[in-house]
């Protein structure tokens, strides 16, 4: 039987290719670290290695999720922090003046600028999203205009008046300021200031675990805050005060001060809690990462020793296969001749 050097070139070649193929995938895992076609070297496993996927894509979206409610929680408590100290500054203020009647003015600056302040922060938004407004999270919650600012100015108004005629009926139990100005101040907040509502907003931040990640400019420690300003931005360099009056105005503003910001610190200490909780909830979602990762490589890395192996002796292969199709494309029978 004899063998034609036509047919020993087309094996030879045919050997070639797929030499050529195999170190191509050789180059591939050694470079990647990972068998080039998984899916054919799994087997029937590769669905559980699709199931592995599935569940870190899913673990990297609940981390980035994770990273802007510690965003929104984080603002919240700079906010907070801001109106506590001015609380206190203002406190301070009050404490220091007494009843004088000389350092009006600088507490009704004061207090103006506290309440704007307090309207600023409030309105507060982290990507978009207002961080006091309850459910209503593509609103701010605090209305800065004049008209909210007079509906405000009108009610610590309307308290001193009522006060005073209550005084004059020498009717003890009608004879608090305090109680007189937050009266009617929820409904004039509500109605005229603010367009929070109470519903809080929830974010997942494991599959089984949610958080609050909102507040309510309408809680009542934002609202003693804002009465206690908004009372002495108005009436504090009212003349017609009497020394005991304007005494029972700034206690009154301490004692809501003080509440207020009492509130705020029950607050932000909650706050501290979820950032604790999401914090854990990162690294147990970060620590199962690691084991699906641990997981995955376990299916589908190869060993860079034997990858590298390969590509050597494919390498040597296929130098030998050129040499020897160089040597058959010379064979000829005029050579025999």
């Amino acid at each position: 039987m004899s063998i034609s050097s036509l047919s020993l070139i087309s094996a030879q070649r045919s050997t070639i290719l797929r030499a050529q193929e195999q170190l191509r995938k050789a180059e591939v895992e050694v470079s990647s670290g990972r068998y080039a076609d998984v899916g054919t070297t799994l087997g029937a496993t590769t669905g559980h290695s699709v199931t592995l996927y599935a569940e870190s894509t899913s673990i990297k979206a609940q981390l980035t999720s994770n990273t802007l409610v510690t965003q929104r929680l984080s603002s919240m408590q700079d906010v907070l922090g801001t109106l506590s100290s001015s609380a206190q500054d203002l406190v301070n203020a009050l404490i220091q003046a007494g009843g004088d009647k000389t350092t009006a003015d600088t507490i009704a600056t004061q207090a103006k600028a506290a309440l704007e302040q307090m309207s600023g922060a409030l309105n507060t938004t982290v990507n978009g999203i207002a961080l006091f407004s309850g459910t209503n999270t593509d609103t701010s919650p605090i209305d800065t205009s004049a008209a909210a600012k007079t509906a405000l100015a009108d009610n610590a108004t309307d308290a001193l008046d009522t006060w005073r005629a209550n005084k004059l009926d020498a009717d003890p139990a009608n004879d608090d300021f305090q109680a007189i100005l937050a009266a009617n101040f929820d409904t004039v907040w509500r109605g005229n200031v603010s367009s929070a509502n109470d519903a809080t907003v929830e974010n997942r931040i494991t599959p089984s675990e949610t958080i609050t990640v909102s507040s309510s400019a309408n809680s009542d420690g934002f609202q003693r805050l804002a009465r206690a300003y908004s009372m002495l931005s108005t009436l504090a360099t009212d003349t017609t005060l009497s020394t005991d009056e304007r005494s029972t105005l700034y206690k009154t503003a301490i004692n809501e001060l003080n509440a207020g910001q009492q509130a705020v610190t029950s607050l932000q200490t909650d706050i501290g809690l979820r950032q604790d909780r999401v914090d854990s909830a990162n690294t147990r979602l970060q620590s199962k990462q690691t084991v699906i990762k641990a997981s995955i490589s376990s299916l589908e890395d190869v060993d860079p020793y034997e990858a590298s192996t390969r590509v050597t002796m494919l390498t040597t292969q296929l130098e030998a296969a050129y040499s020897m199709t160089s040597q058959l494309k010379d064979l000829s029978l005029l050579n025999y001749l």
